[in-house]
């Protein structure tokens, strides 16, 4: 083997393992992180009262080193302004609690739209401005009627001796989810009906016309799953009393729906049927 050309391999090799160490000396290590901490979408959390319309937002800085927060400024919502206004954590003018890490502020005269939020930070012990814009997206539920919902039979028929039920299926519209959704629950206005109730082993039977929905704690309707429009699809199945049992007797009659949804920032949906459902003795005519 010649000499020469292994001591010039050996060389070779050499500048190699070189460079390579002086190029991992002088670059940073892909390892490295900034120990700074920047505001993030969670850290702010808002809710809007729709009979107020009053739209209450919090921005969150507990996680952050204590003392790096010098100033807290935002665009006020209400008006068309480009104009910073600095707000406090001294337990007035919306903010909750004092000295908490946390910034409140209410706004009043919101409309049922989207806004962003403009927040600037002074950082103390990193000595940066920080800008941070957040979207406050309402995305208010939304029930569906439509060709197919609500599901909604035009009649019902009570059996003589035995429960029936009496199922109803709706849709609801809302982008960020079924976890967003507070309530779903339904009203029922009786029209040109007659209630029952069981005297000395004989049904007696008296008309009732409701100028108003009528509500009951337990007339809410439960999640079933997301259809196929990506809609959430909530059902209720009705216990409906049989003509005559020995404890109870079925009332009858023209009755109307009326639905509403409640989601967690406030917001409400309601819809209201037009169409009469008719409760049967047995036979509709």
């Amino acid at each position: 083997m010649d000499f020469n050309f292994s001591q010039k391999m050996k060389n070779i090799l050499c500048y190699i393992i070189i460079f390579l160490i002086s190029a991992s000396c002088i670059q940073d290590t892909p390892f490295e992180t900034s120990t700074i901490e920047y505001i993030q979408n969670e850290n702010v959390n808002w809710y809007y009262n729709i009979n107020t319309s009053e739209l209450f937002v919090q921005i969150d800085f507990t996680d952050f080193e204590a003392g790096d927060i010098n100033h807290v400024y935002i665009k006020n919502l209400s008006l068309d302004s480009d104009d910073f206004y600095e707000i406090y954590d001294d337990g007035n003018n919306g903010d909750i609690i004092p000295n908490n890490g946390i910034y409140s502020i209410v706004f009043s005269n919101i409309d049922d739209t989207d806004y962003t939020l403009d927040i600037r930070l002074d950082r103390g012990s990193s000595n940066l401005i920080q800008d941070f814009s957040y979207d406050i997206n309402f995305n208010s539920p939304l029930i569906i009627d439509d060709s197919f919902y609500p599901v909604l039979p035009a009649e019902h028929v009570l059996d003589q001796t035995e429960l029936t039920y009496l199922n109803i299926v709706i849709a609801i519209n809302d982008l960020d989810g079924y976890s967003d959704i507070d309530y779903v629950k339904f009203f029922i206005k009786k029209i040109n009906f007659f209630n029952g109730s069981l005297i000395d082993g004989v049904c007696d039977y008296q008309f009732i016309e409701d100028d108003e929905y009528q509500w009951d704690p337990s007339w809410l309707m439960n999640y079933i799953d997301i259809n196929s429009n990506g809609e959430l699809v909530y059902n209720a199945r009705i216990p409906m009393n049989p003509i005559q049992s020995s404890s109870s007797c079925g009332g009858f009659g023209y009755v109307k729906f009326k639905f509403e949804v409640k989601d967690s920032k406030g917001f409400v949906n309601v819809l209201e049927q037009e169409d009469t459902l008719q409760i049967c003795p047995g036979v509709c005519e």
